[in-house]
């Protein structure tokens, strides 16, 4: 059976450790695992439209395609992809994991075409985390200008978390509140992180597929 697991949760708060996690313990059982990001088509589109590969012109580009073509637009590509996948294999057990949902609209888009096998995790962490991991991981799409400033650091994670983003905007808040299971707060160590995230597809995951 095929399960799919979304995340969302603003930057830096560990999602990308989470998912990793999630791809060890299911391939650890024998179950593939297929890994998809809605990040990752914003980027392909600002990379096809010539744009600067910053975070701010992905903000811009992925408002752009919801206003234009609904909430769920990059869900949208992100299920065309995932099923095109599935036709490819012949494996009957499969953990799909689909990273950096930030819009409502997008949590609906997976709901409705998965039904009860999709399941959202919502991902938070405290701002001191938050700015930690953001600025060890040195992204090059992200400003060391911000990365190196508190208060834009602190702005960033506002907007992403919703605050005075338009409806077809950056609202990780209102996903959390839609997640199916318990919220994963990051408030620890990388170990207290991953034992949190086992403990979760152990109980709530893996057992279903």
């Amino acid at each position: 059976m095929a399960v799919f697991i979304g995340l969302t949760g603003p930057a830096g708060a560990g999602k990308g450790t989470i998912a990793d996690t999630l791809s060890n313990v299911a391939k650890d059982r024998g179950i593939k695992v297929e890994k998809f990001s809605l990040s990752d088509e914003v980027r392909k589109e600002s990379k096809r439209e010539d744009k600067p590969m910053e975070r701010e012109i992905f903000k811009q580009t992925a408002n752009k395609f919801r206003s234009n073509f609904g909430n769920g637009v990059w869900a949208r590509l992100v299920i065309s992809r995932i099923e095109d996948q599935m036709l490819k294999s012949d494996d009957d057990r499969i953990l799909f994991i689909i990273d950096s949902i930030r819009n409502p609209g997008e949590v609906r888009e997976l709901r409705s075409r998965f039904g009860d096998r999709f399941k959202l995790i919502g991902v938070s962490a405290p701002p001191k985390v938050v700015s930690g991991n953001l600025k060890r991981r040195k992204r090059s799409d992200e400003s060391e200008k911000v990365l190196d400033d508190e208060q834009k650091l602190h702005d960033l994670h506002r907007t992403e978390m919703g605050a005075g983003e338009p409806e077809y905007g950056l609202n990780v808040s209102a996903c959390i509140e839609m997640a199916d299971l318990p919220v994963i707060y990051n408030d620890g160590s990388l170990a207290d992180l991953e034992r949190k995230t086992i403990e979760l597809a152990n109980e709530f995951i893996l057992q279903s597929i």
